[in-house]
């Protein structure tokens, strides 16, 4: 009964996770019987996450954090931009504007993230309070949603 409810938690929580390595499974052997490959990849997940982050098979969130707040600060935000997200995504923050075109979404506690108009139009904005309030919580949580969904949809259609 728990492998059951491990399966479907890797599903509705990590939906990359036993696709990739039933892939890879596939991959490295021949003719071998849709029985075996289902449990070899349920066995080599259990294996995996004894020491891994299921994580690392979802798809990267990248997100630029811009503050006017002070060093420390900024640093507290990303601390807690970790503890939100860290266990439901994959994600990368950074604070390096020469990283602003692989990111994926901003996060800004200022308007002034208007500044780079031009070169972040088409990528998502959530402003926030730099202590992250509830609201903030949940709208960060939303973006992440649905750039995860999007990242997913295309590897779908790659695959």
């Amino acid at each position: 009964m728990q492998d059951l409810n491990l399966l479907k938690f890797s599903y509705d929580n990590f939906p990359t996770l036993l696709p990739t390595i039933q892939k890879n499974i596939v991959r490295s052997t021949s003719n071998t019987q849709e029985g075996i490959i289902k449990s070899l990849t349920f066995r080599l997940t259990q294996a995996y996450l004894v020491e891994f982050s299921p994580m690392d098979f979802e798809p990267e969130i990248n997100i630029m954090l811009i503050t006017d707040s002070p060093p420390f600060v900024e640093k507290g935000i990303i601390l807690k931009l970790n503890s939100i997200l860290a266990t439901k995504y994959n994600i990368k923050i950074s604070t390096e504007i020469s990283n602003l075109n692989q990111t994926d979404l901003i996060i800004s506690t200022g308007l002034y993230v208007n500044l780079y108009s031009e070169s972040t139009s088409q990528i998502p904005k959530v402003f926030i309070f730099p202590q992250i309030e509830e609201r903030d919580k949940f709208e960060i949580l939303e973006a992440c949603k649905i750039i995860h969904e999007k990242k997913i949809n295309l590897l779908d259609i790659l695959n």
